[in-house]
């Protein structure tokens, strides 16, 4: 059985947050879904409601390096594609754009395999706007 990771990013402190790291931030389930809280002191939290929060999507990259949502995955070709989760196809996709189109690929282990992560969509919004 796969295991759900998350990780989630902070517009305010410009920082990704991973579940399980050593860090003040943590990752909890409750009636609304996946919530993370910044440790303030013995038993005492703050709901951290503006992250944005994003799901391993059970593969990884060429190096090992495990693959999530939001993600920009680069083909050998040199394409680089947004890992999204599609609501319609109920699975995670890649989109990018080809010859002026924007493309739609369900995503095969064999071909992520020979991919690398080139960034993500929060920290290197420019290697989107460089595909376009």
């Amino acid at each position: 059985m796969k295991k759900n990771k998350f990780r989630a990013w902070d517009d305010v402190e410009d920082k990704m947050y991973y579940a399980g790291e050593e860090t003040d931030i943590i990752f909890h389930f409750d009636d609304n879904g996946i919530v993370a809280e910044k440790i303030l002191g013995y038993y005492e939290t703050e709901k951290l409601p503006y992250l944005k929060y994003m799901q391993f999507i059970g593969l990884y990259d060429r190096k090992g390096t495990p693959i999530y949502e939001g993600d920009l995955l680069q083909h050998p070709n040199g394409t680089i594609a947004e890992i999204k989760y599609s609501d319609y196809l109920a699975a995670f996709v890649a989109v990018y754009v080809q010859n002026g189109n924007v493309e739609v690929n369900f995503l095969d282990k064999e071909i992520v395999n020979k991919c690398k992560i080139a960034g993500n969509i929060y920290e290197n919004p420019e290697l989107l706007e460089e595909a376009l």
